[in-house]
């Protein structure tokens, strides 16, 4: 980055006094089986993984049981976006696979979208049409979601060169 740029940038980010994106947290089924999605295809690197403790906010968050048995990866998309997503293990209780009609969506950039869209079928997930849009000055993306092991819904889509 230009170091000219630096200091309008830190101007910028001084006087935003909203909401920062900490993390999503997904609830699955099985860690490991998710891990192939969202480490092995579509790339985060993993964190860390842990056991939640006893206490954890989480129980409260989601409203589960403490039947519930908790654990977690937390992934990373490059240096600027440290743990940014949570995948949370229950077991020890049922929790109902998400279904139509969807209440949120993760929303993700990737490169290869048809390379990875193929992944995710060999998999035997659910994939939706793709879509063509048009951002701003003209740009077009292609964009397509995907319903993982849990019900999930994540919405990918790759800038199209120009």
């Amino acid at each position: 980055m230009s170091a000219l740029l630096l200091p309008a940038l830190a101007h910028a980010q001084a006087e935003y006094s909203g909401a920062t994106f900490k993390r999503t947290n997904l609830l699955v089924s099985d860690l490991d089986r998710s891990l192939t999605v969202y480490q092995d295809i579509l790339g985060f690197s993993l964190a860390g993984r842990a056991k939640a403790v006893d206490d954890s906010y989480i129980y409260e968050l989601f409203q589960l049981s403490e039947k519930a048995v908790l654990h977690f990866a937390l992934l990373s998309a490059g240096s600027q976006q440290q743990r940014t997503m949570a995948l949370v293990e229950v077991t020890g209780v049922d929790i109902p696979r998400r279904q139509a009609p969807y209440t949120s969506a993760v929303v993700l950039g990737v490169t290869d979208l048809e390379g990875i869209v193929a992944k995710l079928r060999a998999l035997g997930l659910e994939v939706a049409p793709a879509n063509l849009g048009t951002g701003n000055e003209g740009s077009q993306f292609i964009e397509q979601a995907f319903v993982d092991f849990d019900g999930n819904v994540v919405l990918l889509y790759e800038w199209q060169p120009r």
